[in-house]
């Protein structure tokens, strides 16, 4: 067996001249420049780094001068902003750079991850880093240890510089003096030093909340703001009722700032989440003038926070839908009639739903159908006779709902209410760090259990006087719908049936029988009040003859 041979192939040397001219070859050489701050102390350091590595590297007979690369204003914690570090990134990978001088790894990243990541990037492409004040040069040996340690010092530097900063943040924010811009607050401008006054954009959000207090959606509202920024302001904006929901939200339009709403989980990626008990909220009223009652503003959100208020009202009908749609139900069966068209004739008829066998909740039902062209010709004439004769017939009917539309208190008591619950709830708080202790181990059982009784009684009567509030606003909305109802003259829209009436009922005998709202009552359910329908006195009745037969009608007010 012949001898075993080894072969050394040399590895290829970084070469320091030119192979084709034999000349000593420059090396390509940038600065990296950054800081954090505009402050002017920040500024002077800022152009002094640039200028000093700048002079260094052009007096250096051996190394060649390709330009400065420097961020400022932008944090060091992520690479995600820092525009000019990422060109020259990217000009090193190209081949355009040999060397970059920085002041220190802090200056480069303080964040590990990123820092040892663009170092490997840029080693791996032959090009090395210099940091001034730690004196390392990345192509020294065992410079992966000493990077992650210095970097992980940065990394530790930045996370308690942003600790420093937040307790500085939050002690303006407790003494409310914490500056704070207008921003896209709508019916505000602010001056240099950040102090808010109100704007000629105001008598917008006035109006935003006074058609929510006259009842309208917030679908309508939208349509409303619209029109009225298009035709003041020109500003572009586009209101949908998202924006609307906002804007009634908005603690602003009562003079008052929130601080910390939000908070920043990770001091690296920057992330903002809302601060749901993370961090304490500073709450500082009167922080500028007001351009909704802060009152009127309360119970707006009192009413906001009602479960019915944020569900869409069940007057609302699609378009090209008829205006009987889930309006006009039968007597017999209890259903609402649909329309349907012939094809013999392309009449459009209302048919109850049972009249069809292939429904799936088919009940066997005798109702005729009714033509939607006299049903059309019917409600003309209900508005007619409603809107000419509202003294006679209406004027009792608006007297009851007036009634009940007293301006009770309910923002002062759940005030109160919600100040009792803080309170209590910083007594069980207290109580869970103390119960270690060995004079409260026998009485915590049963203090615990005592403070969430309170808690939950309390609880219960701010969501008893938020439903109050929100059915107080109900009432509102339909004095809206009665008030439009009355001033509006179009004799044809037959959709404003709608506003003054909760349902009308298609009798056995053919006749129609309109049921006005009535505040003091809520017919949910027809079952329920089909007896008292029945009964029911008529404030006007008339009837008119279809060509085939006299049908006659009439509007009735259901008591409790």
């Amino acid at each position: 067996m012949e001898e075993r041979t080894i072969t050394v192939i040399p590895k290829n040397e970084v070469l320091n001249f030119d192979p084709l001219t034999g000349k000593s070859k420059k090396l390509r050489v940038c600065g990296y420049a950054r800081v954090s701050t505009d402050l002017e102390d920040q500024k002077n350091s800022f152009e002094f780094q640039k200028e000093e590595f700048e002079t260094r590297i052009k007096e250096n007979p051996d190394w060649e001068f390709v330009g400065m690369y420097s961020d400022e204003g932008i944090s060091g914690t992520n690479t995600n902003k820092r525009i000019e570090f990422k060109k020259m990134i990217k000009d090193a990978e190209a081949g355009k750079i040999d060397l970059i001088l920085t002041k220190s790894l802090s200056r480069f990243a303080r964040n590990t991850v990123d820092c040892l990541s663009n170092i490997r990037k840029l080693a791996a492409k032959g090009v090395s880093v210099y940091f001034e004040k730690e004196n390392i040069t990345t192509n020294k040996d065992n410079v992966d240890l000493i990077l992650t340690i210095y970097a992980s010092i940065a990394e530790a530097e930045s996370r308690s510089i942003s600790d420093n900063v937040k307790w500085g943040v939050r002690k303006r924010m407790q003494r409310g003096i914490k500056k704070i811009p207008v921003g896209k607050t709508i019916g505000y401008k602010n001056d240099n030093e950040c102090a808010w006054y109100i704007s000629n954009e105001a008598p917008l959000v006035e109006n935003i909340f006074n058609w929510f207090l006259q009842g309208f959606s917030y679908l309508e509202i939208s349509k409303k703001a619209q029109k009225y920024d298009d035709d003041n302001y020109q500003s572009g904006r586009k209101w949908s009722p998202t924006k609307i929901y906002r804007t009634l939200r908005n603690e602003r339009y009562k003079g008052t700032i929130i601080f910390q709403k939000t908070v920043t989980i990770d001091v690296l990626s920057h992330k903002q989440i809302k601060n749901k008990g993370i961090e304490p909220q500073y709450v500082v009223d009167n922080h500028h003038e007001p351009i909704i009652d802060p009152k009127i503003f309360d119970y707006v959100q009192m009413v906001l926070d009602s479960k019915g208020s944020l569900e869409t009202y069940k007057d609302t009908i699609k378009a090209r839908q008829s205006p009987f749609a889930r309006l006009l139900i039968c007597e017999e069966c209890g259903r609402t009639l649909r329309r349907i068209q012939y094809a013999f004739n392309q009449e459009y008829v209302l048919t109850c739903k049972n009249r069809s066998k292939v429904d799936e909740d088919f009940i066997e039902c005798s109702s005729n159908v009714i033509s939607v062209s006299t049903m059309e010709t019917i409600a003309k004439e209900v508005i007619r006779a409603l809107r000419q004769n509202n003294k006679d017939l209406c004027t009792p009917f608006i007297d009851s709902l007036l009634t009940d539309l007293k301006c009770e208190d309910f923002v002062d008591e759940c005030k109160d209410l919600e100040m009792k619950y803080i309170q209590k709830q910083d007594e069980l708080n207290s109580l869970l760090k103390n119960q270690m202790k060995e004079e409260e181990i026998g009485l915590f059982d049963a203090r615990f259990s005592k403070l969430k009784e309170s808690m939950k009684i309390i609880k219960a009567k701010i969501a008893e006087l938020k439903k109050m509030a929100e059915e107080n606003h109900e009432l509102q909305r339909h004095y809206g719908k009665i008030r439009d109802f009355l001033n509006d003259n179009d004799s044809e829209n037959i959709y404003a049936i709608r506003q003054i009436c909760s349902l009308a009922v298609h009798r056995k005998d053919g006749s129609i029988r309109f049921v006005l709202y009535n505040p003091k009552i809520k017919i949910d359910s027809f079952a329920e009040y089909k007896e008292k329908i029945a009964k029911a006195k008529p404030i006007y009745e008339s009837s008119i003859f279809d060509g085939k037969t006299d049908i006659r009608f009439d509007a009735v007010i259901v008591e409790d």
